[in-house]
């Protein structure tokens, strides 16, 4: 999925991979991944949310300045599973 408009190219996962999001201008580019194979996502405008089970969903919303906002979960993690985000 990608933007009509935005300042770089945008692109959003249609489920089926690990690839969440990528945003690139020129030479410069930024992923970001998921741990797990993602869903298919329900697609609203600008909003990808992905169902991960046990009421978490995963959203990604393209925004024009050309950076992927995303948020997860709708409840806390349990305390054996925590959240974690790792940049390289």
């Amino acid at each position: 999925m990608e933007p009509e408009t935005a300042a770089a190219a945008i692109t959003v996962s249609d489920g089926g991979d690990k690839k969440l999001a990528a945003v690139s201008k020129g030479a410069t580019s930024l992923a970001l991944g998921w741990e797990d194979t993602l869903p298919t996502p329900s697609v609203r405008n600008d909003t990808a949310s992905y169902d991960l089970g046990d009421g978490q969903t995963l959203t990604v919303t393209a925004l024009k300045q050309a950076s992927p906002r995303t948020s997860s979960s709708t409840r806390s993690p349990a305390a054996t599973s925590p959240t974690a985000f790792r940049s390289p």
